[in-house]
Formats: C-alpha cells, sequence, structure tokens
C-alpha cells in the first residue's frame, strides 16, 4: 500500500515540476513525463529485493556499475552546463 501512496505522491510532484514543459512541444516534457513515469515503478518494485543480500557478489557489481553511471551522469550534466 505504500508503495502506491509514494508512486501517487511522487507522480504528483513530477507532474508539477514539468506542468510547464508539459504544454510546450519544444520542450520535450512529454517524453521526460514517460521517462519518469516508467522508471518510477522500476524502482518500487525492485526497492524489497535491493537491501537483502548486501555482500553478494552480484550486489557487489551492480552498486560497482550503478556508481560509474552516477559519475557518467555527473559529468554528463557538468558537460551539458560547461559547453
Amino acid at each position: 500500500m505504500w508503495k502506491l501512496v509514494s508512486l501517487a505522491g511522487v507522480s504528483a510532484i513530477v507532474v508539477w515540476v514539468l506542468w510547464r514543459s508539459l504544454h510546450n512541444r519544444r520542450a520535450h516534457g512529454c517524453y521526460r513525463f514517460f521517462a519518469f513515469e516508467s522508471i518510477l515503478p522500476l524502482i518500487l518494485l525492485n526497492l524489497d529485493r535491493w537491501f537483502a543480500d548486501l555482500f553478494s557478489p552480484l550486489h557487489i557489481v551492480a552498486r560497482l556499475l550503478l556508481t560509474a553511471s552516477l559519475f557518467l551522469v555527473i559529468h554528463g550534466f557538468y558537460l551539458l552546463r560547461v559547453i
């Protein structure tokens, strides 16, 4: 039940943040909205399994890859601002 409530709450926040760009065809707001709304249920469905066995080899590799992808996201945002 808490997953449905958090899904509705975060969806409302995403709509509130993207409200102006949802109506602007040049801002790609609709695509961003559907991307966020597709990723959010995946996170909520897998949240219980993320902390089940913290030190299994598969989880360690997954966390290393997640950290590497987070570095790439931060570097990409930095490049968007600088260039």
